[in-house]
């Protein structure tokens, strides 16, 4: 079977919480090399996304209900996509025209500001501990966090150092640490970061406005799902 993917066009969905746990850090955020930071990677940490969805419609509340069903029949995982990239201007490449409730006043981006390839990559066992990643930046980074794809899964980390740079290679210190093998080459996703989640036990609400039931709010909360 085929992995599911959280339908994130269904519903108009401010941007979701989303909140590292079991993972602590000191001081700010420092991707400008401004600030102090301090990680503690011994801890792991694992991804809560809290998401706070209105139904404007009988569809979109008939398709809540749809997904309250099916995540309530046992669905182990799913995959959730967190939109960090501002959708482009029509009359643009179409291939290249994202279409987001998210983003209201849409703006022009160029999606290969929004992947970066990685140069250098943690690849032993012992050594996924790490918590530092050299991407190749020859364009300028537009989002905190990304996504890689570990074998079976898909997995969000944030960068919150930036360390030394050589030409294009930048260094940066990320957490959580690395929980796969990852190749030189392979693509840290910044655009849209994917999770593979699982719904937090009854976390998944619908509050309906009126006896009606035609539109509502959707209330769900995913935690990462762990191999």
């Amino acid at each position: 079977m085929a992995d599911l993917v959280w339908p994130c066009g269904l519903f108009h969905c401010p941007d979701p919480v989303v909140t590292l746990i079991g993972n602590s850090q000191s001081g700010g955020i420092a991707i400008d090399g401004a600030r102090s930071q301090t990680v503690d990677t011994s801890a792991g940490g694992s991804w809560r996304i809290q998401i706070d969805a209105l139904l404007k419609s009988k569809e979109s509340v008939l398709a809540a209900e749809a997904w309250l069903a099916l995540i309530g029949s046992g669905v182990p995982s799913l995959i959730l996509p967190l939109r960090q990239a501002r959708s482009q201007v029509g009359g643009g490449d179409p291939a290249r025209t994202f279409e987001t409730s998210a983003f209201p006043a849409r703006v022009t981006f160029d999606p290969a500001d929004y992947t970066q390839a990685i140069s250098l990559a943690v690849n032993s066992a012992a050594a996924n501990r790490q918590t530092t990643i050299v991407l190749d930046c020859a364009g300028t980074i537009r989002a905190g966090k990304f996504s890689l794809h570990h074998g079976d899964r898909w997995r969000i980390y944030e960068l919150v150092v930036k360390g030394a740079t050589s030409g294009t290679d930048q260094t940066f210190e990320i957490r959580p640490p690395l929980r796969g093998a990852v190749a030189e080459g392979a693509t840290a996703y910044m655009s849209y970061c994917f999770l593979h989640v699982h719904a937090e036990p009854g976390s998944f609400q619908i509050d309906y406005d009126g006896l009606s039931k035609a539109t509502g709010r959707l209330q769900v909360t995913f935690v990462e799902a762990r191999p």
